[in-house]
Protein backbone atom coordinates (compact mmCIF):
# COMPACT_ATOMS: atom_id res chain seq x y z
CA UNK A 1 0.00 0.00 0.00
CA UNK A 2 1.23 3.24 -0.98
CA UNK A 3 0.43 6.79 1.36
CA UNK A 4 0.37 9.84 -0.08
CA UNK A 5 1.64 12.84 1.27
CA UNK A 6 2.53 16.27 0.64
CA UNK A 7 5.69 18.44 1.09
CA UNK A 8 6.26 21.95 2.01
CA UNK A 9 9.48 24.11 0.80
CA UNK A 10 11.13 26.86 1.63
CA UNK A 11 11.81 29.36 -1.38
CA UNK A 12 15.24 30.11 -1.71
CA UNK A 13 17.62 32.19 -4.79
CA UNK A 14 19.72 30.26 -7.07
CA UNK A 15 22.77 32.03 -6.05
CA UNK A 16 22.03 30.36 -2.72
CA UNK A 17 21.87 26.85 -3.17
CA UNK A 18 22.34 24.27 -6.62
CA UNK A 19 18.87 22.75 -6.62
CA UNK A 20 16.41 24.32 -8.92
CA UNK A 21 13.72 26.94 -7.56
CA UNK A 22 11.09 25.48 -5.16
CA UNK A 23 7.36 26.76 -6.50
CA UNK A 24 5.64 25.76 -3.91
CA UNK A 25 3.90 22.70 -2.48
CA UNK A 26 4.75 18.92 -4.18
CA UNK A 27 2.53 15.51 -4.01
CA UNK A 28 4.63 11.69 -3.10
CA UNK A 29 3.70 8.21 -2.00
CA UNK A 30 5.37 6.62 0.66
CA UNK A 31 5.53 2.30 0.11
CA UNK A 32 4.24 0.98 3.63
CA UNK A 33 6.36 -2.58 2.75
CA UNK A 34 9.47 -0.90 1.94
CA UNK A 35 9.76 2.61 2.55
CA UNK A 36 10.29 3.25 -0.85
CA UNK A 37 9.18 7.22 -1.62
CA UNK A 38 8.09 8.44 -4.79
CA UNK A 39 6.80 11.11 -6.56
CA UNK A 40 2.92 11.25 -6.87
CA UNK A 41 3.01 14.00 -9.51
CA UNK A 42 5.48 15.27 -11.69
CA UNK A 43 4.25 19.08 -11.28
CA UNK A 44 3.95 21.60 -8.02
CA UNK A 45 0.25 20.45 -6.57
CA UNK A 46 -0.01 24.51 -5.20
CA UNK A 47 2.03 27.40 -5.99
CA UNK A 48 3.13 29.23 -3.27
CA UNK A 49 6.39 31.69 -2.14
CA UNK A 50 7.77 29.47 0.93
CA UNK A 51 4.87 27.13 2.47
CA UNK A 52 7.52 26.09 5.09
CA UNK A 53 4.57 24.02 7.19
CA UNK A 54 1.72 21.63 6.08
CA UNK A 55 -1.10 20.24 8.59
CA UNK A 56 -4.41 17.91 7.98
CA UNK A 57 -8.02 18.26 8.60
CA UNK A 58 -8.58 15.23 11.56
CA UNK A 59 -11.27 14.31 9.57
CA UNK A 60 -11.81 15.87 6.24
CA UNK A 61 -9.63 15.76 2.94
CA UNK A 62 -8.17 19.24 3.71
CA UNK A 63 -4.21 20.54 3.54
CA UNK A 64 -3.92 23.57 5.17
CA UNK A 65 -0.37 25.84 4.48
CA UNK A 66 1.35 28.72 5.59
CA UNK A 67 3.59 30.78 3.65
CA UNK A 68 4.88 34.18 2.71
CA UNK A 69 2.72 36.56 0.21
CA UNK A 70 4.10 37.31 -2.51
CA UNK A 71 4.54 40.91 -3.92
CA UNK A 72 1.86 42.00 -6.18
CA UNK A 73 -0.02 39.28 -5.97
CA UNK A 74 -1.56 38.72 -2.76
CA UNK A 75 -1.98 42.52 -1.57
CA UNK A 76 -5.51 44.03 -1.51
CA UNK A 77 -8.34 42.04 -0.74
CA UNK A 78 -8.57 38.37 -0.97
CA UNK A 79 -12.09 36.93 -2.57
CA UNK A 80 -12.63 32.66 -2.44
CA UNK A 81 -15.28 30.82 -3.34
CA UNK A 82 -15.41 27.46 -1.16
CA UNK A 83 -17.22 24.53 -2.62
CA UNK A 84 -20.12 25.28 -0.24
CA UNK A 85 -20.56 28.33 -2.25
CA UNK A 86 -19.72 30.59 1.28
CA UNK A 87 -16.90 33.23 -0.03
CA UNK A 88 -14.26 33.96 2.35
CA UNK A 89 -12.51 37.36 1.80
CA UNK A 90 -9.46 38.95 3.77
CA UNK A 91 -7.02 41.85 3.73
CA UNK A 92 -3.43 40.80 2.67
CA UNK A 93 -0.71 43.48 3.60
CA UNK A 94 3.07 44.19 3.49
CA UNK A 95 2.85 43.32 7.12
CA UNK A 96 1.09 39.95 7.15
CA UNK A 97 1.43 36.37 5.34
CA UNK A 98 -0.84 34.20 4.49
CA UNK A 99 -3.00 30.90 5.34
CA UNK A 100 -4.43 28.69 3.01
CA UNK A 101 -6.85 25.80 2.95
CA UNK A 102 -7.05 23.49 -0.08
CA UNK A 103 -9.67 20.24 -0.65
CA UNK A 104 -7.08 17.20 -1.82
CA UNK A 105 -8.36 14.97 -4.51
CA UNK A 106 -7.80 11.50 -5.22
CA UNK A 107 -4.94 11.79 -7.52
CA UNK A 108 -2.94 13.88 -5.92
CA UNK A 109 -4.05 17.77 -6.90
CA UNK A 110 -4.90 20.32 -5.05
CA UNK A 111 -8.18 22.92 -5.04
CA UNK A 112 -7.69 25.83 -3.31
CA UNK A 113 -10.82 26.49 -0.74
CA UNK A 114 -9.64 29.68 1.37
CA UNK A 115 -7.36 31.39 2.01
CA UNK A 116 -6.68 34.49 4.87
CA UNK A 117 -4.13 36.80 5.86
CA UNK A 118 -2.32 35.19 8.93
CA UNK A 119 -2.26 38.62 11.34
CA UNK A 120 1.87 38.84 11.42
CA UNK A 121 4.57 37.72 9.18
CA UNK A 122 6.99 34.53 8.75
CA UNK A 123 3.96 32.10 10.11
CA UNK A 124 5.95 28.92 10.79
CA UNK A 125 3.55 26.22 12.35
CA UNK A 126 0.17 24.81 12.02
CA UNK A 127 -1.80 22.80 14.26
CA UNK A 128 -5.71 22.15 13.54
CA UNK A 129 -7.54 21.52 16.76
CA UNK A 130 -8.91 17.69 17.25
CA UNK A 131 -12.45 19.12 16.37
CA UNK A 132 -12.03 20.33 13.39
CA UNK A 133 -13.13 24.02 14.82
CA UNK A 134 -10.04 26.17 14.52
CA UNK A 135 -6.59 26.30 13.13
CA UNK A 136 -3.67 27.41 15.26
CA UNK A 137 -0.61 29.28 13.43
CA UNK A 138 2.20 31.52 14.95
CA UNK A 139 3.37 34.01 13.12
CA UNK A 140 7.10 33.69 14.23
CA UNK A 141 8.09 37.74 13.77
CA UNK A 142 5.54 39.40 14.79
CA UNK A 143 5.03 37.88 17.99
CA UNK A 144 1.22 36.91 16.81
CA UNK A 145 -0.53 33.97 16.83
CA UNK A 146 -3.30 33.32 14.64
CA UNK A 147 -6.55 31.33 15.96
CA UNK A 148 -8.85 30.64 12.92
CA UNK A 149 -12.27 29.69 13.14
CA UNK A 150 -13.15 26.36 10.42
CA UNK A 151 -16.83 25.85 9.08
CA UNK A 152 -18.07 22.92 8.29
CA UNK A 153 -15.97 22.23 4.79
CA UNK A 154 -12.55 23.00 6.53
CA UNK A 155 -12.46 26.63 5.01
CA UNK A 156 -11.65 29.34 7.31
CA UNK A 157 -14.47 31.24 8.82
CA UNK A 158 -12.88 33.97 11.28
CA UNK A 159 -9.81 34.88 13.18
CA UNK A 160 -8.63 36.38 16.64
CA UNK A 161 -4.79 36.91 17.02
CA UNK A 162 -2.55 36.28 20.22
CA UNK A 163 -0.16 38.70 21.13
CA UNK A 164 2.42 38.97 23.73
CA UNK A 165 2.10 41.21 26.09
CA UNK A 166 -1.06 42.15 24.97
CA UNK A 167 -2.58 45.89 25.55
CA UNK A 168 -2.54 46.52 29.38
CA UNK A 169 -1.60 43.14 30.17
CA UNK A 170 0.10 41.97 33.35
CA UNK A 171 2.42 39.34 32.21
CA UNK A 172 5.73 41.32 31.87
CA UNK A 173 7.85 39.78 29.29
CA UNK A 174 11.90 39.61 30.64
CA UNK A 175 14.50 41.01 28.66
CA UNK A 176 16.63 39.37 26.04
CA UNK A 177 18.86 36.16 27.23
CA UNK A 178 20.48 35.47 23.86
CA UNK A 179 21.31 38.32 22.25
CA UNK A 180 19.69 38.39 18.64
CA UNK A 181 17.33 35.68 18.91
CA UNK A 182 15.20 36.69 21.96
CA UNK A 183 14.35 40.62 21.87
CA UNK A 184 10.75 39.87 21.68
CA UNK A 185 7.75 37.49 21.67
CA UNK A 186 8.39 34.58 19.08
CA UNK A 187 5.44 32.21 19.34
CA UNK A 188 6.83 28.86 17.11
CA UNK A 189 4.23 26.14 17.68
CA UNK A 190 0.77 25.42 19.35
CA UNK A 191 0.02 21.76 21.26
CA UNK A 192 -3.35 20.96 21.56
CA UNK A 193 -3.86 18.83 25.30
CA UNK A 194 -5.70 15.17 24.77
CA UNK A 195 -8.74 16.39 26.18
CA UNK A 196 -8.59 19.32 23.28
CA UNK A 197 -9.48 21.63 26.21
CA UNK A 198 -5.83 23.86 26.42
CA UNK A 199 -3.89 25.23 23.55
CA UNK A 200 -0.24 25.10 24.85
CA UNK A 201 1.55 28.08 22.63
CA UNK A 202 5.82 27.79 22.85
CA UNK A 203 7.34 31.33 22.52
CA UNK A 204 10.61 30.89 21.68
CA UNK A 205 11.45 34.38 22.60
CA UNK A 206 10.11 34.40 25.89
CA UNK A 207 10.87 31.49 27.22
CA UNK A 208 7.52 30.88 28.20
CA UNK A 209 4.50 28.56 27.31
CA UNK A 210 1.28 30.03 27.26
CA UNK A 211 -1.60 28.36 28.51
CA UNK A 212 -5.20 29.49 26.39
CA UNK A 213 -8.42 27.71 27.40
CA UNK A 214 -11.10 27.55 25.66
CA UNK A 215 -14.53 29.71 26.70
CA UNK A 216 -18.16 29.29 25.67
CA UNK A 217 -20.36 32.95 26.00
CA UNK A 218 -17.74 34.51 27.95
CA UNK A 219 -17.40 31.92 30.66
CA UNK A 220 -14.03 29.31 31.19
CA UNK A 221 -15.41 26.32 29.43
CA UNK A 222 -13.17 24.71 32.07
CA UNK A 223 -16.08 25.20 35.04
CA UNK A 224 -18.79 23.97 32.40
CA UNK A 225 -20.61 20.57 32.31
CA UNK A 226 -18.92 17.72 30.50
CA UNK A 227 -16.87 20.49 28.76
CA UNK A 228 -14.36 17.96 26.54
CA UNK A 229 -17.25 16.12 25.48
CA UNK A 230 -18.91 19.68 23.76
CA UNK A 231 -15.65 21.13 22.47
CA UNK A 232 -15.33 17.98 20.49
CA UNK A 233 -19.06 18.69 19.27
CA UNK A 234 -18.05 22.23 18.64
CA UNK A 235 -20.96 23.59 20.75
CA UNK A 236 -21.61 27.22 21.00
CA UNK A 237 -17.46 27.83 21.43
CA UNK A 238 -16.79 31.07 20.33
CA UNK A 239 -12.60 31.85 21.02
CA UNK A 240 -9.94 31.22 23.13
CA UNK A 241 -8.64 33.13 26.49
CA UNK A 242 -5.23 32.56 28.76
CA UNK A 243 -6.00 30.51 31.42
CA UNK A 244 -7.07 32.18 34.64
CA UNK A 245 -5.43 29.24 36.61
CA UNK A 246 -2.06 29.96 35.80
CA UNK A 247 -1.91 32.28 32.23
CA UNK A 248 1.62 31.07 31.59
CA UNK A 249 4.33 28.87 32.51
CA UNK A 250 8.46 29.95 32.80
CA UNK A 251 10.69 27.50 30.66
CA UNK A 252 14.41 27.64 31.51
CA UNK A 253 16.48 30.69 30.64
CA UNK A 254 17.95 30.95 27.23
CA UNK A 255 16.43 27.82 26.04
CA UNK A 256 13.49 28.85 23.32
CA UNK A 257 11.02 26.45 23.18
CA UNK A 258 10.25 25.25 19.52
CA UNK A 259 8.04 22.61 19.47
CA UNK A 260 6.28 20.31 21.78
CA UNK A 261 4.14 17.56 21.98
CA UNK A 262 1.76 15.69 24.63
CA UNK A 263 1.26 12.30 26.00
CA UNK A 264 -1.75 10.84 25.51
CA UNK A 265 -1.60 8.44 28.16
CA UNK A 266 0.17 9.92 30.81
CA UNK A 267 -0.04 13.86 32.11
CA UNK A 268 3.13 15.08 30.70
CA UNK A 269 4.11 17.68 28.02
CA UNK A 270 7.36 17.48 26.33
CA UNK A 271 9.08 20.60 25.05
CA UNK A 272 12.20 20.45 22.57
CA UNK A 273 14.30 24.22 23.11
CA UNK A 274 15.99 25.32 19.77
CA UNK A 275 18.09 27.25 21.38
CA UNK A 276 19.54 25.25 24.62
CA UNK A 277 18.65 21.94 22.84
CA UNK A 278 16.87 20.31 25.80
CA UNK A 279 14.20 17.88 26.20
CA UNK A 280 12.13 19.84 28.67
CA UNK A 281 9.71 17.73 30.79
CA UNK A 282 6.52 19.13 32.09
CA UNK A 283 3.87 17.40 34.62
CA UNK A 284 0.67 18.38 33.62
CA UNK A 285 -2.80 18.73 35.40
CA UNK A 286 -5.87 17.92 33.05
CA UNK A 287 -8.16 19.58 35.34
CA UNK A 288 -6.87 22.84 35.08
CA UNK A 289 -4.38 22.98 32.40
CA UNK A 290 -1.39 23.80 34.46
CA UNK A 291 2.07 22.59 33.65
CA UNK A 292 4.50 22.60 36.25
CA UNK A 293 8.70 22.33 35.07
CA UNK A 294 10.50 19.02 36.06
CA UNK A 295 13.89 18.91 34.50
CA UNK A 296 15.68 19.11 30.97
CA UNK A 297 17.72 16.27 29.35
CA UNK A 298 20.31 17.20 26.81
CA UNK A 299 19.46 16.28 23.31
CA UNK A 300 23.28 16.33 22.01
CA UNK A 301 24.93 15.44 24.93
CA UNK A 302 26.78 12.30 23.52
CA UNK A 303 27.11 14.49 20.34
CA UNK A 304 29.08 17.22 22.23
CA UNK A 305 31.27 14.86 24.40
CA UNK A 306 32.71 12.92 20.81
CA UNK A 307 30.73 9.81 21.74
CA UNK A 308 28.52 9.97 18.68
CA UNK A 309 29.96 7.97 15.58
CA UNK A 310 30.21 10.18 12.73
CA UNK A 311 29.34 13.28 14.87
CA UNK A 312 30.55 17.24 13.56
CA UNK A 313 33.88 18.33 15.39
CA UNK A 314 32.83 20.61 18.66
CA UNK A 315 29.67 21.74 16.88
CA UNK A 316 27.88 23.83 19.82
CA UNK A 317 24.47 23.19 20.39
CA UNK A 318 23.55 26.66 20.66
CA UNK A 319 20.04 26.70 17.39
CA UNK A 320 20.15 23.53 16.81
CA UNK A 321 16.72 21.54 18.34
CA UNK A 322 14.58 21.60 15.25
CA UNK A 323 11.25 18.59 15.44
CA UNK A 324 9.73 16.25 17.92
CA UNK A 325 6.85 13.87 17.22
CA UNK A 326 5.60 11.03 19.59
CA UNK A 327 5.22 7.14 18.18
CA UNK A 328 1.81 6.15 17.99
CA UNK A 329 2.79 3.57 20.72
CA UNK A 330 3.71 6.24 23.34
CA UNK A 331 6.38 4.92 24.35
CA UNK A 332 8.98 6.94 22.54
CA UNK A 333 9.77 9.96 21.00
CA UNK A 334 12.35 11.43 18.48
CA UNK A 335 13.72 14.51 18.21
CA UNK A 336 15.85 15.85 15.15
CA UNK A 337 18.72 18.52 14.93
CA UNK A 338 19.97 20.30 12.62
CA UNK A 339 23.92 21.37 12.43
CA UNK A 340 24.86 17.63 14.28
CA UNK A 341 22.29 16.01 11.62
CA UNK A 342 20.90 13.70 14.01
CA UNK A 343 17.88 12.01 15.27
CA UNK A 344 17.72 10.91 18.95
CA UNK A 345 15.45 8.24 20.06
CA UNK A 346 14.12 8.83 23.51
CA UNK A 347 12.55 5.86 25.76
CA UNK A 348 9.69 6.46 28.42
CA UNK A 349 10.98 5.04 31.60
CA UNK A 350 8.77 5.25 35.06
CA UNK A 351 11.01 7.10 37.38
CA UNK A 352 8.29 6.57 40.72
CA UNK A 353 5.81 3.89 41.08
CA UNK A 354 3.97 5.61 43.63
CA UNK A 355 3.84 8.93 42.17
CA UNK A 356 2.96 7.54 38.38
CA UNK A 357 5.37 9.70 37.37
CA UNK A 358 7.58 9.23 34.15
CA UNK A 359 11.39 10.21 33.03
CA UNK A 360 13.28 9.66 29.08
CA UNK A 361 15.74 7.89 28.48
CA UNK A 362 17.94 8.26 25.23
CA UNK A 363 17.88 4.73 23.26
CA UNK A 364 19.76 5.82 19.67
CA UNK A 365 21.36 8.99 18.25
CA UNK A 366 21.40 8.44 14.39
CA UNK A 367 22.12 10.38 11.05
CA UNK A 368 18.83 11.84 9.73
CA UNK A 369 20.48 10.86 6.33
CA UNK A 370 21.11 14.67 5.18
CA UNK A 371 22.00 18.13 6.20
CA UNK A 372 19.33 20.12 8.72
CA UNK A 373 16.72 17.85 9.16
CA UNK A 374 14.52 20.76 9.93
CA UNK A 375 11.61 18.00 10.28
CA UNK A 376 10.56 14.70 11.03
CA UNK A 377 6.91 12.48 11.06
CA UNK A 378 5.61 9.16 11.13
CA UNK A 379 3.46 7.63 8.39
CA UNK A 380 0.19 6.19 9.37
CA UNK A 381 0.95 3.28 10.02
CA UNK A 382 3.63 4.01 12.51
CA UNK A 383 6.28 1.77 10.73
CA UNK A 384 8.03 3.98 9.12
CA UNK A 385 9.78 7.85 10.10
CA UNK A 386 10.51 10.14 7.10
CA UNK A 387 13.14 12.77 7.67
CA UNK A 388 13.21 16.26 5.79
CA UNK A 389 16.90 17.33 5.39
CA UNK A 390 16.87 20.77 4.13
CA UNK A 391 20.03 21.48 2.77
CA UNK A 392 20.53 18.23 1.02
CA UNK A 393 16.93 18.48 -0.20
CA UNK A 394 16.70 14.83 0.85
CA UNK A 395 13.28 13.02 2.33
CA UNK A 396 14.72 9.69 3.71
CA UNK A 397 12.51 7.13 5.37
CA UNK A 398 13.36 4.81 8.01
CA UNK A 399 11.84 1.68 9.42
CA UNK A 400 10.96 1.90 13.43
CA UNK A 401 11.68 -0.95 15.15
CA UNK A 402 8.33 -2.48 16.75
CA UNK A 403 10.32 -3.52 20.04
CA UNK A 404 12.69 -0.69 21.24
CA UNK A 405 11.67 2.02 18.70
CA UNK A 406 15.12 2.03 16.72
CA UNK A 407 15.34 3.59 13.28
CA UNK A 408 17.02 1.89 10.82
CA UNK A 409 17.65 3.38 7.38
CA UNK A 410 15.89 1.78 4.51
CA UNK A 411 18.22 3.21 1.47
CA UNK A 412 14.78 4.77 0.28
CA UNK A 413 15.33 8.85 -0.05
CA UNK A 414 13.19 11.32 -2.68
CA UNK A 415 15.29 14.84 -4.11
CA UNK A 416 12.94 17.42 -3.03
CA UNK A 417 14.75 20.63 -3.40
CA UNK A 418 14.52 22.86 -0.36
CA UNK A 419 12.15 20.74 1.83
CA UNK A 420 10.77 21.68 5.14
CA UNK A 421 7.98 19.33 5.96
CA UNK A 422 5.93 16.83 5.35
CA UNK A 423 1.63 16.15 5.80
CA UNK A 424 0.69 13.12 5.69
CA UNK A 425 -2.72 12.75 3.91
CA UNK A 426 -4.40 10.08 6.59
CA UNK A 427 -2.58 11.80 9.70
CA UNK A 428 -4.35 15.00 11.54
CA UNK A 429 -2.48 14.78 14.91
CA UNK A 430 -1.01 18.19 13.79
Amino acid sequence: MKFPFFIGTMNRPADLSPFPFSEGITAATLDTETGALEPLRTETVARLESPTFLGVHPTLPVLYACSSAIPGKLSGELTVKSENATVKSGNITDTEDILTAYRIHVDGTLTLISEIASGGKNPCHICVHPSGKWLFSPNYSSGVTACVSLNVDGSFSGIQHWKHPAEGSDHLVLPSAVTGRQECSHPHCCAVSPDGRFVMECDLGCDRIWIWTAKKCGENVLFDENPAEKISAGENLNGWELSAVQPYVDAPRGSGPRHAVFSRTKNQFYVFTELACTLDIYDFEPENGRLTYRNSIPVLSDCVSGKTEGRREKQSVAGQGAEIVRHPTEAFLYLSTRIADRITVFREMEIGVETGKFGMETVQSISAGGEIPRFIDFDPTGRFLVSCCQKTGRITSFYVSETDGTLRATGFSLFSPWCACVSFVNSGKR
